[in-house]
């Protein structure tokens, strides 16, 4: 197809930019009037790619004049903080539009700043909105200079593939110091691409270091690239790696899921602070990537649970628990608090955080949720925090079956969220809603909506 002039008018919720045709162009902002042209269709969806940048948005921070014309890693990289928010706000209030009596706010959590540092206004703000990720997994390639490289998938453009990454704006700098360490050290021992799977690390703010977990496709320990004294000197080198764990993991699967661990060097446990408690976690485990955004989530859930009538009188049951971060920040409100997680090693480190933060009145279950759906009573506070799909047919089933008297429901995705809630709203009242900016430079938003049992006739 020829290059059109086309005006942006609008995002969908993925991020994408509208035109009036209905192609969706990423790291186009509405009010852009672009040269573009249409590469693709899927599903019905028209996708273009940016040629030129004739017109700038009013709402940009910048247009750039060549290719790439966005970051793949952040595409809204470019977009002014004011109309970020606006945006993402409007997306959760059209999902939402049934309930026009709820108040949505959007906020950008601040990380921490020290007033001591010598930085102007400007940079501030660009630290509150990018650095923030406290984990990153590196793919590899190689380069036109025949060096590993990491390897960032390209989105958004006709010719699809790799190309190298030299650093990434979304996460926190030590992470970026750390990597290219790793990069380094790969290159130096002439390391075979597909011997590397995915090379991930997790910082801590608390404790300022990083963690490794270097994933591999070769399942014998003995023809590994690199000895284990090698990584160890790695280790003792920089003071900010706190220890690496190589682990093998199936190169026909892209997820992280690991087979076995071959050794561990150094520690390799991730200790996080969110408000009052300690959380210590494995490297291949959820954490959140926020820790001072997902604090503002925690306190306004414990508002709510304070809010209610006689709240230390009932159970409080974590679906999709984790390490344990929510049931135990609310533990000190309700009589007991009961954790399910199915991922591995997370009853070890739930119950191991409850220990450590002093936390009595908790215990886990490590297995799916449909399978712990029989935990579901009426007299209950449910908290749920599902992946991005949402909730299964089979809980919402069991939930509208029940009808606990309260739930809170946390999404990293309001489309799924909505759905399910209108499959509850025929039993449930939202009585308070918010959204939260977790993910600065990205179309992603983060909302918490409470849902009050409707009284019976």
């Amino acid at each position: 197809m020829h290059p059109n002039i086309v005006t942006i008018t609008s995002f969908s919720p993925s991020g994408h930019g509208l035109t009036e045709k209905g192609w969706h162009i990423l790291g186009a902002f509405p009010g852009d009037t672009i040269k573009a042209k249409m590469y693709k269709e899927a599903d019905g969806i028209l996708y273009a790619e940016i040629l030129e940048i004739i017109e700038p948005s009013k709402h940009r921070t910048l247009a750039p004049t060549e290719s790439p014309f966005f970051d793949a890693n952040a595409p809204w990289r470019y977009l002014k903080r004011e109309q970020e928010n606006i945006e993402k706000l409007n997306f959760v209030k059209n999902l939402f539009k049934e309930i026009a009596f709820i108040d949505l706010t959007s906020e950008i959590a601040s990380r921490a700043i020290n007033d001591k540092d010598e930085l102007n206004e400007s940079q501030k703000n660009e630290l509150l909105e990018t650095h923030y990720r406290n984990k990153a997994a590196y793919a590899f390639m190689v380069d036109t200079k025949d060096n590993l490289a990491f390897a960032l998938f390209t989105r958004g453009i006709a010719k699809s593939g790799k190309i190298a990454q030299t650093e990434n704006i979304l996460v926190h700098p030590m992470v970026n110091k750390i990597g290219k360490q790793f990069l380094h050290f790969f290159n130096q021992k002439k390391i075979d691409p597909r011997v590397l799977k995915y090379l991930t690390l997790r910082y801590s703010y608390h404790t300022n270091n990083v963690v490794a977990q270097i994933l591999v496709t070769e399942t014998n320990r003995k023809k590994l690239p690199w000895k284990k004294i090698e990584l160890e000197k790695l280790v003792n080198q920089y003071s900010e790696l706190e220890g690496i764990i190589v682990s093998h993991s199936e190169p026909s699967v892209r997820s992280s899921k690991t087979t076995k661990d071959f050794y561990v060097v150094g520690n390799i446990e991730i200790i996080e602070k969110i408000l009052d408690k300690e959380y210590t976690y494995h490297p291949s485990q959820f954490f959140q990537i926020y820790p001072d955004a997902f604090a503002k989530i925690l306190k306004d859930c414990k508002r709510i649970i304070a809010d209610i009538p006689n709240h230390n009188e009932y159970e409080l049951l974590d679906f999709f628990a984790g390490i344990g971060i929510i049931g135990l920040h609310l533990a000190g409100l309700v009589q007991m608090v009961h954790g399910v997680e199915q991922s591995p090693l997370a009853g070890k480190y739930a119950r191991k955080n409850a220990r450590n933060n002093g936390i009595e009145n908790y215990s886990f279950t490590e297995t799916n949720v449909n399978e712990a759906l029989e935990y579901i009573q009426k007299k209950q506070i449910l908290v749920v925090d599902p992946a991005r799909s949402g909730l299964t047919k089979k809980s919402l089933e069991n939930i509208i079956e029940v009808q606990p008297e309260y739930i809170i429901y946390i999404s990293c995705n309001p489309e799924s969220q909505a759905e399910n809630y209108y499959e509850l709203k025929d039993h449930y009242d939202i009585t308070w809603s918010k959204a939260y900016n977790l993910f600065p430079k990205t179309p992603h938003i983060e909302h918490v909506i409470f849902l009050t049992k409707k009284p019976t006739n």
